[in-house]
């Protein structure tokens, strides 16, 4: 329809045809392209196009559907529902909104909330309309009218809207005017046909009312709840300030309690439409601590730190061929010498971890690095006291070379070495910190120092002693292949037979106790129950029942392994001082196995025992234990290279 020209169909005709799809037609979202427009274009012999029809339909709503609106109105007055604000300001009803300031589209309304809140001066202040000035275009002079600040306003109003009514409903909002110091604001929500119309009073010169009607909720109709509002760069400022000094998660629980209060229902949180996403907030302190950066690529940014604001702290930093980052501060040596004075022993606990960083990238996405590792190393005086780090490396190389060149360029800036190193499994880590902290070239040289202190032939103690962490130890049993698909009691039988020697404090406990587990793991046959002469795996297993039963270890783990009556203990003497202990150790696995192809009844406890006796052999081989004056057996194990290493090494 061309603009100027009288349409084809009068206003009377065209309100008898809209009248006849007025519930369709009263959705405020429908769109030029709905079919319905086709069907009224038929229906009037298409003496008016789709779009016609459409843009007259927006032009004359409220004459086509004066009639139909008073109708809808008085059936759904006794539907309506009234909330009471928190300030127990008073109830609206309808007829507050049936002046001249509101001019929104009627749909048909399924449910309809009115309520009001009182807002003071400092949420006002937030929405409050200013001056604003735009030139006449042409001339030199300038129009003064009055607007919302921009960015402010919008969020505030959504959020308040759910705090009120909880609904789920995802706002879109839109100013419609702003008359003096009263604002009008109409607004849909972009999942479902609900529509809200709010406007605001000064009641005094500190408090504001906020009268807001919502229409056709259909609570039928589910929302999505991963849609929250969109966050305005303003929002996200305020956010940003917060996250500055605080974690993600911290930020979304304390803004979930302000919504919801003290409830911690999981699905309640995830739905809420006005609480931002964890993703959202993480994105959010992501961009803040890039903003800190000196430069967007890190490589540049680091080499500005280590030459201004870290020069004390960033120790040394390399690129190529590995890429590095030594750093301590000045405070944190202070803090260990302090410690040394203080206590009169005093371990240090190094461990890594590979999940704070990820591989450093260029703008196009070329690797710069290869995956980064967190070394650090805590102090501990006093069991009571908390660890404190002292030393941290960041790299992309895990080498031994790498870690002790780490070491040694800390070393240099300490009084005294620690009395005791605590590591994991890693026996790069355990081979660096014995070169930097003993006066051993190799780990097979601390290891053969160890056992000749145990025999008896050298009192030359460690200045600093290296061990395993008693997780990490403990961990590595149960995650042992052999005992995949076994009984849970033999497991742990023979996990507490390990964890009873890291407590022995005598050798010769020790190797008793090695024997006899040796023994049962070899012993695939047991004599006749009921013959008066039990086997040599009966008294092994019995002897090991009653050790185990007698002791409290420090670890919790549920033992139910077998019958505890009637357990025989029998003593045996070893003389093995002056001999090796790995010589010794294979003479008596040979002796064993020969005597236990001579037996006869299935042992229960070989399942699995072949697999056990070679993981067990290794355990051997790769642990040492020793008994050093003040040290007790339990602080010497010690993970150490791999049996293939130790043979290597012992034949060159």
């Amino acid at each position: 329809m061309p603009k100027g020209r009288k349409s084809k169909v009068d206003l009377e005709d065209q309100k008898q045809v809209f009248t006849k799809y007025a519930e369709i037609l009263q959705n405020s979202n429908i769109k030029s392209s709905d079919r319905i427009f086709l069907t009224i274009s038929k229906e009037l012999n298409f003496k008016m196009s789709p779009l016609a029809l459409f843009i007259s339909l927006k032009r004359n709503r409220h004459i086509f559907f004066q009639c139909h609106d008073s109708l809808l109105l008085k059936q759904t007055t006794g539907e309506s529902h009234t909330i009471k604000s928190a300030s127990n300001s008073s109830c609206l009803t309808n007829a507050s909104f049936e002046d001249n300031d509101f001019d929104l589209e009627n749909s048909k309304q399924k449910e309809t909330k009115t309520f009001s809140y009182e807002m003071d001066l400092y949420d006002w202040k937030k929405i409050q309309p200013l001056y604003a000035y735009q030139r006449r275009t042409g001339t030199n002079t300038y129009k003064k009218y009055r607007t919302m600040p921009k960015f402010k306003w919008s969020n505030l109003l959504k959020e308040n809207i759910y705090k009120y009514t909880k609904l789920p409903c995802t706002w879109t909002l839109k100013r419609e005017k702003v008359v003096n110091n009263k604002i009008f604001v109409k607004g849909n929500c972009s999942q479902c046909t609900a529509c809200v119309q709010i406007k605001s009073y000064a009641t005094t010169d500190k408090i504001h009312t906020i009268f807001c009607k919502i229409t056709n909720i259909d609570k039928n109709i589910k929302h999505n709840p991963k849609k929250k509002f969109k966050l305005t760069p303003y929002k996200r400022q305020q956010l940003a300030k917060i996250l500055k000094y605080k974690s993600a998660i911290v930020v979304h629980n304390e803004l979930a309690s302000t919504i919801i209060g003290d409830k911690k229902d999981e699905n309640e949180v995830s739905s809420i439409p006005a609480l931002p996403s964890l993703a959202a907030l993480r994105q959010i302190k992501s961009e803040v601590r890039k903003g800190q950066w000196f430069d967007s690529n890190p490589i540049i940014s680091l080499l500005a730190m280590a030459r201004s604001t870290h020069k004390n702290i960033i120790r040394s930093l390399s690129v190529h061929p590995n890429f590095f980052v030594y750093y301590w501060s000045e405070e944190q040596i202070d803090y260990y010498n302090q410690y040394l004075r203080k206590f009169e022993r005093v371990t240090v606990t190094i461990d890594a971890t590979g999940s704070f960083f990820q591989t450093m990238r260029l703008a196009d996405g070329t690797k710069i690095t290869k995956r980064l590792f967190l070394y650090a190393g805590l102090i501990t005086g006093n069991l009571k006291l908390k660890s404190v780090p002292v030393l941290q490396m960041v790299t992309d190389a895990h080498g031994k070379q790498s870690i002790l060149y780490w070491l040694n360029q800390w070393k240099r800036s300490i009084h005294r070495t620690p009395h005791e190193i605590i590591s994991d499994d890693s026996s790069a880590l355990v081979a660096a910190s014995t070169e930097a902290f003993t006066v051993f070239s190799s780990t097979k040289e601390y290891i053969k120092n160890l056992f000749s202190i145990l025999e008896g032939e050298t009192s030359d103690v460690p200045s600093t002693f290296i061990r395993l962490d008693s997780s990490h130890f403990i961990k590595t049993l149960h995650n042992l292949k052999c005992f995949n698909d076994v009984d849970p009691r033999i497991k742990y039988f023979y996990i507490r037979c390990i964890m009873f020697l890291k407590k022995c404090e005598d050798f010769e406990i020790a190797k008793e106790v090695i024997l006899d587990m040796i023994r049962v793991c070899l012993c695939q046959y047991d004599d006749d129950l009921t013959t008066s002469t039990s086997s040599d795996c009966q008294t092994s297993l019995s002897r090991l029942m009653a050790r185990l039963k007698n002791i409290d270890l420090d670890h919790t783990v549920k033992l139910s392994c077998m019958d505890d009556d009637q357990l025989i203990y029998k003593t045996e003497e070893y003389h093995t001082a002056g001999i090796d202990f790995f010589v010794w150790l294979d003479d008596k696995i040979a002796q064993l196995r020969q005597k236990s192809m001579k037996i006869k009844e299935i042992n229960k406890n070989y399942i699995f025992i072949h697999h056990l006796y070679l993981n067990l052999e290794e355990f051997l081989e790769n642990f040492h234990c020793g008994l050093i004056c003040y040290v007790h057996f339990s602080k010497l194990i010690i993970l150490l290279h791999h049996r293939q290493e130790l043979r290597a090494t012992s034949k060159l």
